[in-house]
């Protein structure tokens, strides 16, 4: 169990318009290639493995289509897309907002957004409703938390 895990590039940190990380590099390829193959069996083992290693907590969602009411009172909260391989959609599907300053960014495979629980986004209307677009809802321990908190200031 290591928190080194969580390797963050600078890149992937950003202030606005809101405070977040976006990253599509948090977990490896061929990690994430292995979790999907087991999608909503939490108790198999790559899940298993995955959730004692990363120090989290996860919940899945079978289709992305508001900001969540968060279950946890940590103080950021993860996104982690799973886009199904029939899923060709081009990106824009989330708007983060301060009031004034706007920023899209696009639901991709492999990919997390990672945001203060009290903060909120959009979730964009779709063409078509169809594939449904799975994601993980993500909590971290105080350690991760706080190199979070740390990447954001």
């Amino acid at each position: 169990m290591s928190h080194d895990r969580w390797l963050i590039a600078k890149v992937d940190c950003n202030k606005n318009p809101i405070p977040h990380i976006w990253s599509s590099t948090l977990v490896r390829r061929d990690v994430y290639d292995r979790l999907y193959e087991q999608w909503n069996n939490i108790e198999h083992q790559h899940w298993q493995n995955f959730i004692y290693e990363m120090c989290v907590e996860l919940y899945f969602h079978n289709d992305f289509t508001n900001m969540l009411t968060p279950k946890k009172n940590n103080e950021y909260i993860g996104y982690w897309f799973f886009q199904q391989r029939t899923d060709k959609s081009k990106g824009g599907e989330i708007e983060l907002s301060n009031g004034s300053i706007k920023k899209t960014l696009s639901y991709w495979h492999n990919t997390i957004l990672i945001i203060e629980t009290n903060k909120s986004f959009t979730v964009l209307p779709r063409k078509h409703e169809l594939p449904h677009r799975p994601f993980c809802e993500v909590y971290f321990d105080s350690v991760t938390n706080e190199k979070i908190k740390k990447l954001l200031s």
